[in-house]
């Protein structure tokens, strides 16, 4: 069985995506930051009989620490990740800055992707 992990799995296409990876037999590691449509992905997965085979992990990827804390939750799961979705985006029209000091779309656009890039890699 592939184990995919699904950042912005919550919603929009990623949701999409995880449900057709749990349709296909596959585990799915969802992460997003709603507790709510975190709760909506397991319960279709419920519907679909994959509820054991489903995680979400409630997550702000524009922070460091948080990137860190998932990719080591994942790590310590997970002997091996095969697939990853790098698919969560939070469009800022004004610039904002993250408590940990960066520009809040480079955080989760850039920073954020290659933090799961390189952490789950290994």
């Amino acid at each position: 069985m592939k184990t995919v992990v699904i950042t912005g799995g919550t919603d929009g296409m990623g949701k999409a995506l995880a449900c057709a990876c749990l349709r296909r037999g596959e585990r799915v590691v969802v992460i997003g930051t709603s507790a709510r449509k975190g709760a909506a992905v397991l319960d279709v997965a419920a519907e679909l009989d994959a509820a054991q085979r489903v995680e979400f992990i409630q997550a702000d990827l524009s922070l460091v620490s948080e990137n860190r804390r998932v990719i080591e939750q994942i790590t310590s799961a997970y002997q091996v990740v095969d697939a990853l979705v790098l698919g969560a985006r939070y469009f800022r029209a004004t610039r904002s800055v993250t408590e940990e000091g960066f520009e809040a779309n480079f955080a989760l656009f850039y920073l954020s992707r290659y933090l799961f890039a390189q952490g789950l890699a290994a």
